[in-house]
């Protein structure tokens, strides 16, 4: 069930030596691990085998058994998928080091793999490519040291040869580091080393250790998810018995380690017994099917208790109480299984669908009960609640896992998911429609839309019709709550609360967004991106064109899911009847290739791209909502409330223009986020200005980036690119990390930026934040961990820039951000 996540992303098909490119280091200490804490073993030839194996906490992989493959010239490869449990941001260089030692005799293999240079932005691995360039301070050749003992002699190989550009090869997080590139380097030129490597590709018992030394200042490090916390591999440096020199080229470094049998024949997987369902060897049962199982006639049995009270009018204390003893064991199942899945154990899929299905009757008796009307169900709704975060939690790895390639879902077990969040969400309106805090009918929209988009991403069809109604079920239901009325409100209150800012604000936070309701293949996407940037811009190739593809694929994947739902048309003529007062004078096209939006406002026109879709009473009158962050929520006659982001009027340009200072940027929802170094990054978005082509402009090759000028506190001090055509865009600074709305909300400051200006109005005052977010320090973490709010955030006061006015350095998780007081 698992050979072959996205995020991220991400399936990285790698061999041997690929293991060390995740180990990025970050700037808290490195903390990069395999998901799921898994190597697979992959065999070479046309005759391919895979087998997997779990790395303990000890830095020890399981042994495994891997079917010999048919190229007797080849070594095994392995695959894995990246994961950064600190969400870093930098450029890593990592040294690579493999030794393989045959147990029967004193064969052995020891090999420095050059360097591999990766661009990590928030966590996701956005370029990985090997040095090449020899001039390069950071570049290492390839040197091979080999022994091979024979009856009559022992055989030493020492073969240095410059890194080759096709031993790495991908890009963005699809990465394959191809060890059979650095084997075609010597087979065929060196005998010695021909007959070495066959008996590496032969069957026997074999001990390996994977180092990893990263040669920036972070000190990279490889370790295990325990939990969700990190846990450094404590495997000791190995004997470098065939070149001492390895000492010093990997001093510092970190390695894991593993034994490997390579077989003719697999052996017959034990009988795991213990229910219906079988694991795949290797796969393991969180929830015996027997537990599964009693708890499954438990609520088949309340199922029908339930229905035979709401018949009568009224549910019994009893019920309630075998109901919340059900709703605890469910939770503990579900907990379990999110638990082992975090810690990186390889769970049966089966198993994993079994405790979803089961405890989503278990939210379904528990939501009747509640809505019943039965007094003392607070307790319930809360327990159920929080079953149905859970519940959505296992989905979303359902998810992640078929995203990275862990998972192929059969048709069947697709058909169970597909029931159990069909029942979660009718589940949801049921439970929000007894009283509630405002907050946490927000929180079950933001599991709702949770639930869509993993449906989504493992390609399950979706009923758009019962997406809707449950939208639509949830918006009242938060109505209700906002307004103190027990009657579910009508469309025409609706409408009406959304023309008053703060409840309007409200009641779409406690809507879902739907705007990846059957949305279109990402790997479709991807490859139409591709062939179109390559036929539109020859030049483009590598690593560049690999990080824009990555780029553009999500946003133009979800502009055709939005357009898909919402006429392009009907956006751009509520658009313009909100802001010009006449329908007709909105215009523009949709690029399928970026994702953009090209909008025309008379003969104005302007860039952007749709993030959110929400459900709004039909019959609206056209108007606009201007969200905390920025963007602008448009409210269409055709019941969607779409939101709109700034967006680079050219892509390719403004990538190449950055590229070319030697960054990597990455633009998501309006936000430009650039990795600078180790210790900082560049956060900034595009304005909502004009970007008009000037009459009579002669063009220019490239674009041009221009950098601020002035006090960082003016509206004035901004970057500007200018394209090839004559037209231009500004990018203001932006806060980084969105909890930062969250919790000045929360203060009841009523945040509100303004993209055109990168200011913010904050309880009446005016701030603007800077460019740079800089890496937390030990002292920074210290205030943090001793001031932070329930939305991670700290604040600590200073005059960053002496100009007598109150600024405030922002703290949160993902680092520090000065926010200046506007004069």
């Amino acid at each position: 069930m698992i050979p072959p996540r996205f995020k991220k992303s991400h399936l990285s098909k790698l061999i041997l030596t690929g293991l060390i490119s995740s180990l990025a280091s970050s700037a808290y200490a490195g903390d990069f691990v395999l998901q799921n804490n898994q190597i697979s073993w992959v065999s070479s030839g046309t005759s391919i085998n895979t087998s997997t194996a779990t790395i303990a906490s000890t830095g020890v992989a399981d042994t495994i058994n891997l079917l010999k493959g048919n190229d007797a010239s080849a070594l095994p490869k392995v695959s894995f998928t990246l994961e950064d449990l600190a969400d870093t941001t930098g450029i890593y260089f990592i040294r690579l080091f493999m030794q393989i030692a045959d147990q029967s005799n004193n064969n052995q293999l020891e090999m420095r793999l050059g360097v591999v240079e990766v661009a990590v932005n928030a966590g996701d691995i956005t370029s990985t490519q090997i040095i090449t360039n020899q001039a390069d301070p950071n570049y290492a050749s390839v040197h091979v040291y080999a022994q091979k003992e024979s009856d009559s002699a022992t055989l030493n190989l020492d073969a240095e040869f410059s890194t080759r550009a096709d031993m790495v090869t991908g890009g963005g997080n699809d990465v394959t580091i191809n060890v059979d590139n650095v084997i075609s380097a010597l087979s065929g030129n060196n005998s010695l080393f021909d007959g070495i490597i066959e008996r590496f590709a032969a069957t026997g018992t074999f001990d390996y250790i994977i180092g990893v030394k990263d040669d920036s200042i972070n000190g990279g490090r490889i370790g295990t998810n325990d939990g969700g916390a990190f846990t450094v591999s404590p495997v000791a440096v190995p004997n470098f018995d065939l070149n001492a020199d390895f000492d010093v080229d990997f001093a510092g470094a970190t390695y894991i380690k593993g034994t490997l049998a390579i077989v003719n024949t697999l052996p017959t997987p034990p009988n795991t017994g213990g229910g219906s369902t079988t694991p795949d060897p290797g796969e393991n049962v969180a929830v015996s099917q027997d537990e599964i199982d009693a708890l499954d006639n438990q609520a088949d049995e309340l199922d029908s208790t339930v229905d035979e009270e709401i018949n009568r009018g009224q549910i019994s204390q009893t019920t309630i109480t075998q109901t919340a003893t059900a709703t605890t064991t469910a939770q503990s199942q579900v907990n379990t299984v999110v638990s082992q899945l975090n810690n990186g154990s390889n769970v049966s899929t089966d198993n994993v669908i079994n405790v979803l299905t089961t405890s989503t009757k278990v939210v379904s008796t528990g939501a009747r009960v509640v809505s019943a009307g039965s007094t003392d169900t607070a307790g319930l709704n809360t327990q159920t609640t929080q079953l149905v975060n859970a519940s959505t939690d296992v989905i979303e790895q359902l998810a992640n896992n078929a995203t990275n390639g862990l998972t192929i879902l059969a048709p069947g077990q697709q058909s169970e998911i597909q029931l159990s969040v069909n029942s979660l969400l009718t589940s949801t309106v049921d439970l929000t429609r007894v009283t509630q805090s405002v907050n946490d009918h927000i929180n079950m929209a933001d599991s709702v839309t949770r639930m869509i988009n993993a449906t989504s991403y493992l390609g399950i069809a979706q009923d758009v019709n019962q997406v809707n109604s449950v939208a639509r079920g949830l918006q009242q239901n938060t109505a209700r709550r906002v307004l103190g009325i027990d009657e579910a409100p009508d469309d025409n209150l609706l409408k009406t609360m959304l023309q008053v800012t703060n409840q309007a604000k409200l009641l779409l936070d406690g809507t879902p967004d739907t705007s990846r309701v059957n949305q279109p293949s990402l790997s479709e996407v991807a490859n139409q991106v591709k062939s179109r940037l390559q036929l539109t811009n020859p030049g483009l190739s590598g690593p560049s064109l690999d990080s824009l593809v990555n780029n553009l694929s999500r946003s133009s994947q979800l502009t055709q899911s939005i357009t898909q739902q919402i006429p392009l048309n009907s956006m751009l003529s509520s658009l313009a009847a909100s802001t010009t007062g006449n329908a007709s004078d909105g215009s523009g096209t949709a690029d399928i290739t970026t994702g953009n939006l090209s909008i025309g406002l008379q003969e104005l026109m302007f860039s952007g791209r749709p993030t959110r879709l929400k459900q709004i009473p039909p019959g609206m009158t056209p108007g606009t909502f201007s969200e905390p962050n920025g963007d602008v929520t448009i409210f269409t006659a055709d019941g969607a409330a779409v939101t709109i982001s700034p967006a680079p009027a050219n892509p390719v340009q403004f990538n190449t223009s950055v590229n070319n200072l030697g960054f990597i940027p990455n633009i998501k929802n309006g936000e430009v986020n650039v990795p600078i170094d180790n210790d900082a990054r560049f956060s900034g978005a595009f304005t909502f200005e004009p970007v008009n082509v000037p009459t009579g402009f002669i063009p220019i090759a490239t674009s041009v980036l221009i950098g601020p000028t002035g006090s960082p506190a003016s509206p004035n001090s901004s970057y500007q690119i200018n394209y090839p055509n004559g037209s231009s865009q500004r990018i203001q600074p932006s806060i980084a990390d969105s909890n930062v709305f969250k919790s000045l909300d929360n203060l009841g400051l009523n945040p509100s930026a303004d993209r055109n200006s990168g200011t913010m109005s904050v309880g009446g005052s005016t701030v603007r934040p800077d460019y740079f977010v800089q890496a937390l320090n030990s002292t920074d973490r210290a205030f943090l961990d001793q001031n932070a709010d329930a939305s991670g955030v700290a604040y600590r006061q200073l005059d960053a820039n002496g100009d007598g006015v109150t600024d405030y350095e922002v703290l949160s998780a993902s680092g520090k951000q000065i926010v200046y007081g506007v004069p």
